[in-house]
């Protein structure tokens, strides 16, 4: 998650909520915007090309996409719980060489425990929520990095890539 402080965060996501193919920005520079973008949807349709510091993703619901998946997706999003399992062991969230995986959902802090429990550490939001909730949810996933064996290692690589 992007999101910094409670005032950032409720304009963040207010402007979330009004482009249905944007799950998140952040500026880089005073010249530059790192966009994500969903694939497929509506709204995809409408860039000429992707921007130089875009991200593209696909949306996947049954393993045999998830087993077969081509790399040339930045990431994925999950819209199945019963695809966690599988994707820990295909894309391990803190293996440098794996490809970026979230599991999308309704979520509120308390519903995102079990799902952290399973292996889970990049979160979607598909619904309006509030910054207080995201928030707690992104202290969740901060604590979930954090107190992984594997994460002084990924940020290592993370760092030298």
């Amino acid at each position: 998650m992007l999101l910094d402080d409670i005032d950032s965060d409720r304009e963040l996501l207010t402007a979330m909520r009004e482009i249905p193919a944007l799950v998140g920005c952040r500026d880089l520079s005073t010249t530059h915007d790192l966009c994500v973008v969903a694939e497929p949807g509506p709204a995809l349709s409408a860039y000429a090309q992707r921007q130089r510091w875009g991200l593209q993703g696909i949306e996947i619901n049954d393993a045999q996409t998830l087993a077969t998946l081509p790399t040339t997706f930045d990431f994925v999003v999950l819209r199945r719980r019963d695809l966690i399992a599988q994707a820990l062991e295909l894309h391990p969230p803190l293996d440098i060489a794996a490809i970026p995986w979230f599991m999308a959902g309704d979520f509120d802090a308390a519903s995102l425990i079990p799902l952290i429990e399973a292996g889970v550490r990049r979160v979607w939001l598909t619904a309006p929520t509030t910054p207080e909730q995201v928030s707690k949810m992104k202290e969740l996933l901060r604590q979930s990095w954090n107190s992984d064996p594997a994460a002084s290692s990924y940020r290592r690589a993370a760092l030298l890539s």
